[in-house]
């Protein structure tokens, strides 16, 4: 990962209108506009901090009074009902006039799921933003525990032989809901473009709010390469059979999503000079480092650890104290060591033992899980050149495409060797592990970086004592306030 420094640009917190909007040559609004007028969007790292910000407070903003402790104005009637639509301006720091729409979520068990969410028009940035709110229902805890995932159909940007889109099922299905034709989402968003010549879409949303804002882009998006640029030059608007006003800019800026698809499509929405899809990530937050293909790697790791283990407990001493088996227990003696402020020689020298013992341990269990065993893989594949059945290991699903002919292989024991292929050969079937969509950003004690493989870095959950505090829609909002542009 690099590190990102803001860098020399507009003034003031709004600023001018955002560079990833400012050609006006993409505000076409009819199928037949010149595509060479088109010209791929630009973003300074001072910009992508601003944009954060901004659509941070809006996907927050959508979750109401719930998460926020203000003093609100008067935005309740006589009878107690509350006024979404101000409450949702006053959050959001907006006219009320602006907030084109506040669709609340029925409580209709029978009724289609629909989530939460409001639109905004913004004059400055000159977009229409549709903020979508995370998990705060029933009807939404039941689209994020359905784990199955659904092959899905888009045009290949970059043709890759071998690449398959798949996405979380009920997410998707959320989003086709969400931007279908029929929908109130569409039929507000389509007058609120026609009626302002050159505006763009943004959508925002923290949790699951942000990963149905992901699919929804994808869904209306198209990408295209101005004649004479680089592939990867490319600029998102929209498509003309989504039936909203063509070649317009559009982008999706998620906070906290869920691993929701495969890393190709993943991929796929991070093209561009500005991607797609932005996905923002705190510190250790367990959610965008949970899945079906995280929790299988866990498995895998904690059955290294603890075959390291029971190695070096026979091997010890009786009365020994090996850190290598007592592992939480050196954890909080090291923790406590660190904190003290008058550690003696003493004190200093078993902080650097604990540290060493713990190194050697993870090299130990990287090793036993993935030590190289070309040479056997290289017996057994000479051995069958006539047949095309092979007995290889697959490479880990967490290495990309264009590092698997280098990837080391997993060396355990014959049983586990079985279990570990039927497990990599079912990740493969599914289309891989999922990852949280498009560009990745962390924000990590007040700085943010980019995440170069997502596949690497989500690969497992971070485990802190922060994790699920660091998910709360609390723990972004004061994350990016604290951010510098």
């Amino acid at each position: 990962m690099d590190a990102m420094r803001p860098g020399q640009a507009n003034s003031g917190y709004f600023g001018r209108v955002y560079d990833f909007m400012t050609s006006p040559q993409v505000g076409a609004s009819q199928p037949g506009a010149d595509n060479r007028d088109l010209r791929p969007f630009k973003e300074t790292n001072r910009n992508l901090v601003r944009t954060i910000k901004w659509c941070g407070r809006l996907a927050i903003s959508a979750y109401g009074i719930h998460v926020h402790i203000v003093d609100l104005p008067p935005t309740f009637t006589p009878s107690g009902e509350r006024f979404s639509r101000q409450t949702f301006a006053y959050l959001s720091r907006l006219n009320a006039d602006d907030v084109l729409h506040a669709d609340i979520q029925t409580l209709d068990a029978d009724a289609d799921y629909s989530p939460t969410f409001y639109i905004v028009r913004d004059y400055v940035r000159k977009v229409v933003c549709v903020a979508v709110r995370g998990t705060q229902s029933f009807s939404d805890i039941i689209v994020d525990l359905e784990l199955q995932t659904e092959e899905i159909e888009l045009p290949q940007v970059q043709p890759t032989p071998g690449e398959e889109f798949r996405c979380h099922a009920g997410i998707w299905r959320a989003a086709k809901a969400l931007v279908s034709p029929q929908s109130k989402l569409f039929a507000t968003l389509r007058q609120a473009l026609a009626e302002n010549e050159g505006f763009g879409i943004v959508f925002c949303g923290h949790s699951l709010g942000g990963a149905i804002a992901s699919a929804a882009a994808l869904l209306l998006a198209e990408y295209f390469i101005p004649d004479g640029a680089e592939p990867d030059a490319g600029t998102w608007v929209t498509n003309m059979s989504s039936g909203l006003p063509a070649r317009r800019p559009i982008r999706a800026v998620s906070f906290a999503s869920p691993v929701i698809m495969t890393a190709d499509l993943a991929s796929r929405a991070a093209l561009g000079s500005v991607p797609l899809v932005t996905t923002v990530v705190l510190g250790s937050d367990v959610i965008p480092r949970v899945g079906h293909g995280q929790v299988r790697e866990l498995r895998r790791v904690l059955g290294a650890l603890s075959r390291v283990r029971r190695r070096h407990a026979m091997a010890s001493t009786e009365g020994s104290d090996d850190a290598r088996v007592h592992i939480l227990r050196s954890y909080w003696d090291w923790r406590s060591i660190c904190r003290a402020e008058d550690a003696d020689d003493v004190m200093l020298h078993r902080k650097e033992r604990i540290e060493a013992q713990l190194w050697s341990l993870r090299r130990e269990v990287e090793s036993d899980l993935y030590a190289a065993i070309k040479a056997r893989l290289d017996a057994e594949s000479t051995a069958s050149t006539a047949s095309t059945a092979s007995t290889r290991i697959p490479p880990s699903p967490w290495v990309g495409p264009q590092q698997r002919d280098q990837a080391p292989l997993h060396a355990l024991s014959a049983r586990r060797q079985e279990l570990d292929t039927a497990t990599l050969r079912s990740e493969a079937a599914q289309g891989g592990p999922l990852v949280p969509p498009g560009r990745c950003i962390w924000i990590h004690n007040k700085r943010i970086y980019h995440v170069e493989s997502a596949l690497a870095f989500f690969s497992l959950p971070e485990l802190r004592s922060d994790m699920f505090a660091a998910h709360f829609p609390a723990a972004y909002e004061e994350a990016i306030l604290e951010l510098r542009t």
